[in-house]
């Protein structure tokens, strides 16, 4: 890892770093990942592809509400821990999926929408 937090650049992870989400947000292992963001600021995460991650669902299908609740507590701790380094995404059209397409909206809207532009309007104001 230390050749990428080396880099003078922003480092990117996809997936929040793919958490096994059917695992405790405060296990052990999601607790690396964490940390890894904690010791280096020049690493940012992607919150995306609930549909990759979720064991449990339910799929945001037909409206569903509640969607991918099982991913929903990791993406809420990334976002509430680093808002300023946080990026939203999706893998639309989802070329890897093959029994469902996700409403990509129903994911976005549970975290604060404007956490990446929060840092866009911070390095505006220092200009």
């Amino acid at each position: 890892m230390g050749f990428f937090t080396a880099l003078p650049t922003t480092v990117v992870v996809d997936h929040m770093g793919r958490p096994n989400v059917d695992k405790s947000v405060d296990g052990e292992e999601f607790a690396l990942f964490m940390k890894f963001m904690q010791q280096h600021e020049n690493v940012w995460s992607k919150v995306s592809c609930p549909e990759r991650l979720s064991i449990k669902g339910p799929k945001a299908l037909n409206g569903e509400q509640n969607a991918y609740q099982d991913v929903i507590p990791f993406a809420r701790q990334v976002v509430e821990t680093f808002p300023d380094r946080v990026l939203w995404g999706t893998d639309w059209p989802h070329p890897n999926l093959k029994d469902h397409m996700p409403d990509d909206g129903l994911f976005g809207r549970f975290h604060p929408t404007h956490c990446s532009h929060r840092r866009a309007a911070k390095e505006t104001s220092r200009e």
